[in-house]
């Protein structure tokens, strides 16, 4: 998304970095992650939050120990490009038991 774009629908201001951007994304609501790839120290995620109603998909980074994974090699461009406005839908499943 463009970054006028994510200022304005997430109300923030203009002083506001790409970083602190993300950084702002992290505190929110987060109601689905995914793992994308898996290194030895780090795996790179997809998270997605809820804010107002509307879905937002942006790539993270989780650490598998007690260090940051800035502490470790990973370094995050905080590209704005990556950020996606997402939609909900519901999914039906079923699952079969004996009777």
């Amino acid at each position: 998304m463009k970054r006028e774009e994510l200022l304005e629908v997430f109300n923030l201001s203009d002083d506001y970095t790409d970083g602190d951007i993300y950084d702002w994304m992290g505190c929110q609501k987060i109601v689905q992650s995914e793992i994308i790839c898996e290194y030895r120290w780090w795996d790179e995620m997809e998270y997605i939050i809820e804010y107002n109603g509307r879905y937002f998909s942006y790539p993270g980074v989780r650490t598998t120990g007690d260090l940051g994974a800035g502490d470790l090699g990973y370094e995050n461009d905080y590209n704005l490009d990556n950020i996606y406005e997402m939609k909900a839908i519901e999914v039906k499943s079923f699952k079969y038991v004996r009777i």
